[in-house]
């Protein structure tokens, strides 16, 4: 199973290695977490290591296909890698529209997610955010 960076491959990447799956993850930056300091991406970076997740960063994806043994993908600074699957995980938005957030005090931002203080609460008495 080949998964891309980001909180929800990170979040299936090792729940699929719990499960004797091996893992490798493949991404265009030089960290796992690149939104993260440093620090923190390292920390990340030698636990997925420990658990014998593979990663290849500082790469993105040239060329990806179909094989009769699954998927063969080509990093774009030359590595090849073979697997059963592959699993592309970008990432999610909040669907907010039509849920009359504006209307009970509730902010969203431009992609449509919703704002909240430090606090999970709306500006109104009522919904929580999560």
């Amino acid at each position: 199973m080949r998964v891309r960076p980001g909180r929800e491959g990170h979040c299936f990447g090792s729940a699929w290695t719990s499960l004797g799956t091996k893992v490798t993850f493949v991404g265009a930056l030089e960290h796992l977490v690149p939104l993260e300091d440093e620090s923190s991406s390292r920390l990340l970076e030698r636990a997925f290591r420990q658990r014998g997740i593979d990663y290849h960063l500082g790469s993105s994806v040239a060329e990806v296909n179909q094989t009769p043994a699954g998927v063969s993908v080509r990093l774009k600074h030359g590595t090849s890698l073979s697997g059963e699957m592959l699993l592309v995980a970008l990432g999610r938005t909040a669907v907010t529209e039509g849920l009359g957030l504006a209307e009970h005090g509730g902010e969203t931002d431009d992609g449509g997610s919703s704002m909240s203080t430090a606090r999970p609460r709306s500006p109104a008495a009522s919904p929580w955010v999560i």
